[in-house]
């Protein structure tokens, strides 16, 4: 397993949580099924020397999830691919490390490979994306009333199954 410093900004406040990867990507939770955030990178490896993971040396990109309540809440404000796919594989990790507390989000997110696929695709991602080429998928009302019920319920199961950790209570994680 892998163990990555994962920076997320969520209501204007930026914390960390501690990403796995391994053949199913997750999060670290604690024995009551909550992910937990932590202050910033030191508190981070304090966390992770505790646990003994160990920590990839990669420097954490930002990932905006008030982005997504932006966006839940602003009718007609276009898709962003890339951050609404982040969000999307986020809320997926997180529901499958947290025992079975995400059910909403869990029933939604295989009704739409369309969707997800629309995505993936309008990321342009430059090894997959030809030379001179750029797609910028076309969203129908009911893709957009699907995503928006795909990434409501991420983000309502994120908020519902997060904890800050404390330094010094004992977590079992």
């Amino acid at each position: 397993m892998k163990y990555f410093p994962h920076l997320y900004r969520l209501d204007a406040e930026d914390r960390y949580l501690i990403w796995i990867s391994n053949e199913s990507e997750g999060v670290v939770a604690d024995a009551e099924g909550f992910v937990l955030t932590f202050n910033d990178a030191d508190a981070v490896r304090s966390h992770a020397d505790l646990k003994h993971y160990q920590l990839e040396d990669e420097e954490p990109i930002l990932q905006d999830l008030d982005w997504v309540g932006t966006w839940l809440n602003t009718p007609g404000m276009p898709v962003n691919c890339v951050e609404a796919l982040n969000a999307w594989n986020l809320f997926s990790d997180v529901a499958r490390s947290i025992q079975g507390r995400g059910r909403a989000f869990e029933r939604l997110d295989p009704q739409f490979p369309g969707i997800y696929k629309k995505l993936f695709w309008g990321n342009n991602l430059p090894s997959l994306t030809p030379e001179g080429k750029h797609f910028t998928p076309q969203w129908s009302p009911d893709e957009i009333t699907a995503l928006t019920e795909v990434l409501g319920a991420g983000l309502e199961m994120f908020r519902s199954c997060t904890r800050r950790f404390q330094q010094d209570f004992q977590q079992d994680s």
